[in-house]
């Protein structure tokens, strides 16, 4: 829930520091692209972050944890999308 506003990483013991996270950050509000992070289940990898260049600077999640998420978000402009949802990722693009 920090993201893009304090450092955060999962990956501390590993040397991570989180300041990617806050680039990412910059670059997502300096060209007004959106970003979108998706939460994937049985896979090797465990997120998709992908940039869409719409000029409406949205921060979407989407989630199969999605109740979990909403549960303690109290952020004005992270929109989260529940994953079970049929086409979710097309409900985030429209």
């Amino acid at each position: 829930m920090k993201f893009g506003i304090s450092e955060a990483s999962t990956h501390t013991n590993e040397g991570g520091t989180g300041i990617g996270l806050l680039d990412t950050w910059t670059f997502k509000k300096k060209y007004h692209v959106s970003l979108i992070i998706e939460e994937l289940d049985d896979n090797i990898y465990s997120k998709r972050l992908s940039f869409l260049f719409d000029g409406k600077n949205r921060y979407l999640i989407i989630s199969s944890r999605y109740q979990q998420i909403i549960s303690y978000q109290t952020r004005s402009d992270l929109l989260v999308i529940n994953s079970s949802q049929n086409n979710a990722t097309y409900l985030a693009l429209s």
